[in-house]
């Protein structure tokens, strides 16, 4: 058998099981500081970023530009204001362009299928192509693959049954570079020598959020007894799950905190904060179980974000040792962080809605299935 653990395909056959991306991120900026009275101080910025790369899956923009401003008040010796806003651009989501890129195109007789990449029909890795056929049946096909390392032609005999083509990753070529407004407010404040407070606010919106949806679902065909709909399963009989990411995912999140820091002498201190949020996202993790549970209803999935951590109070100090002690240059510190459960959403285990996908399916807890609980109350619906 000419494959093995060390080497999974034959070395005639690698660039069928690698992907070659000349892929860059590039970015430039300029800043400026203005002291503009005593006590007020203004910075002012543009950043430029843009990706190289990937114009075979995603058509290249290149006007990702990021102003940033920010100012500090000084009311007065021991009180400061502190404000600022940017945008803050991401970069794209590789992980299912690594995904996609050596797959062949899903072929479905009639239909424009989108989000594949230019130059796919040539790609290396055609298994879900397999259809049954002169060559066997997809089973078939794996085995060959792994005796030997070599891959039959791709063949598409038909509408299925009985031939079926087997899905694929889709990634929409139309995809903007995710990113995020931030803007920030801070009031601090020394109250005597060694201990400060201070009070602040953060927003943050993110757009162009990577989202993931099925593309193979038949329009609804009625209601559920809880009022969701009832699908006729896939859209496409002769294909399977169309996996297919855009950039129509949006998050916001909404943070008050509070913090009080104390210094004693040179050699301990102590800082407590807590923070009061709130996260909200339609979607935005792209696993199976993150697919919308209805897709002629993305809107629905507005809610809680599974990263919506509520309430959070952290504490700390550090104990310095004295310098001309044996101890010197060693330090003792702790931590101590407390914060209320994630929330995180209920399913019913199988395909209730006949979407094909058996893992979106939420419970009927209204008006959504997000199931809250912390250590000083039971879980409840939210």
């Amino acid at each position: 058998m000419p494959t093995n653990w060390k080497n999974a395909y034959l070395p005639s056959t690698v660039d069928d099981f690698n992907v070659y991306l000349n892929h860059g991120y590039h970015g430039a900026f300029a800043e400026d500081q203005w002291k503009a009275t005593p006590k007020l101080t203004l910075n002012y910025g543009l950043r430029w970023d843009f990706e190289t790369g990937l114009d075979n899956v995603i058509r290249p923009h290149r006007l990702d530009l990021a102003p940033r401003v920010g100012l500090a008040y000084a009311l007065s010796d021991k009180t400061v204001i502190r404000s600022g806003f940017g945008v803050f651009y991401d970069r794209y989501s590789m992980s299912f362009i690594f995904i996609m890129y050596p797959q062949r195109p899903v072929q479905i007789p009639g239909v424009s299928v989108p989000g594949t990449r230019k130059g796919s029909d040539t790609a290396g890795w055609i298994l879900q192509q397999m259809t049954p056929g002169p060559g066997g049946l997809p089973a078939d096909a794996a085995k060959t693959l792994v005796l030997t390392g070599q891959l039959p032609p791709s063949y598409i005999t038909g509408p299925c049954p009985p031939s079926c083509t087997a899905g694929g990753t889709l990634v929409d070529p139309n995809s903007r570079t995710p990113y995020s407004e931030q803007s920030s407010f801070e009031i601090d404040h020394e109250f005597r020598t060694g201990l400060t407070a201070s009070l602040g606010y953060l927003f943050v919106a993110a757009h162009h959020q990577v989202r993931a949806e099925n593309l193979n679902v038949s329009l609804p065909v009625g209601k559920l007894p809880n009022g969701k709909d009832l699908f006729n399963g896939p859209l496409y009989d002769n294909a399977g799950l169309l996996y297919y990411t855009d950039d129509s995912g949006n998050s916001i999140y909404h943070g008050m905190t509070a913090q009080i820091a104390q210094r004693y002498g040179k050699y301990f201190s102590v800082n407590a904060n807590y923070t009061f949020s709130k996260t909200l996202d339609d979607g935005t993790f792209t696993t199976f179980v993150s697919t919308p549970q209805d897709l002629y209803a993305r809107n629905l999935e507005r809610a809680n974000s599974n990263q919506d951590v509520r309430q959070r109070a952290v504490g700390n100090f550090i104990l310095a040792a004295p310098e001309k002690s044996f101890l010197r240059n060693f330090e003792l510190s702790g931590i101590v962080t407390l914060q209320s459960g994630r929330p995180f959403t209920m399913f019913v285990g199988y395909d209730a809605n006949n979407d094909t996908n058996p893992v979106t399916d939420r419970s009927a807890c209204p008006p959504e299935t997000h199931i809250g609980a912390t250590a000083f109350r039971p879980w409840t619906c939210a």
